[in-house]
């Protein structure tokens, strides 16, 4: 009976372990924890505002820098017009992401305020807005944005075509998680034999890339598109690029 006893005693003993053990990692679950820091969104991004009441849109493009909860951009471009003509071009973002939940407020080269409010994630955000300013005017709507691919590539290559010559050129470009880029240029030809050392920024699906002495080399800009941001179309200038013209450029 002793032993039976002692083996009772005993099995209670590991149960009420098993059941404090239990206990211990329920408690451990941690309901009170703050959450988890947001995904980083730094990047370049490009979308549009809606604007129902006067029955047109603007196109905005931007690149946001992440710094935990908060956001901002110093490089935002209004590409057309939000409100009325005389409205702002450039801007300025600031705001703060709390789980997928994303607020901006933007205000613009006219001191106009743009009030963001929406939801943020797998590269694309969207929401509602109001503004307060002289030009706006109090108008509202949506907005819908899309994160633009990286175009870091060591395979660009491109053309730079005159009315009387065209220049050819391979590239490779890094973009940094802010949206600014570093990279070569090899032109083709005898003119610059040398690879050429450039810097620049994205803004949304806006590029535009110098050499780092400060462009007389070359100067590059235009809008990125095609599936993956594969292609780039604008305008180049500087002493390389046989008096400069319209750009093209593509990568695998």
């Amino acid at each position: 009976m002793k032993n039976a006893s002692r083996c009772r005693n005993v099995a209670m003993l590991s149960c009420l372990l098993l059941f404090a053990v239990g206990c211990g990692s329920y408690n451990s679950a941690c309901h009170d924890c703050p959450p988890p820091p947001p995904a980083d969104n730094s990047g370049s991004w490009s979308g549009s505002m809606q604007v129902p009441s006067l029955s047109t849109g603007g196109n905005i493009d931007m690149a946001i820098v992440q710094s935990g909860a908060s956001i901002k951009s110093t490089r935002l471009q209004i590409s057309s017009l939000i409100g009325p003509p005389d409205c702002g071009h450039t801007g300025a973002m600031i705001g703060s992401i709390t789980g997928s939940n994303i607020t901006m407020t933007i205000t613009e080269s006219t001191g106009d305020v743009l009030s963001l409010k929406g939801i943020v994630g797998s590269g694309a955000m969207n929401g509602t807005y109001t503004s307060n300013g002289t030009c706006t005017a109090g108008i509202s709507g949506t907005f819908s944005f899309g994160q633009v691919p990286l175009i870091t590539s060591s395979q660009w290559s491109g053309s730079i075509s005159s009315s009387t010559a065209t220049t050819t050129f391979t590239a490779n470009l890094t973009e940094d998680t802010d949206a600014n880029l570093t990279g070569t240029v090899q032109f083709a030809g005898t003119a610059c034999p040398n690879p050429i050392s450039v810097t620049g920024s994205v803004t949304g699906i806006q590029v535009y890339f110098q050499d780092a002495q400060g462009g007389s080399l070359v100067n590059a800009g235009g809008s990125i598109s095609g599936s993956g941001a594969k292609d780039i179309s604008g305008f180049a200038g500087g002493s390389c690029s046989s008096g400069g013209g319209g750009l093209t450029m593509t990568r695998k």
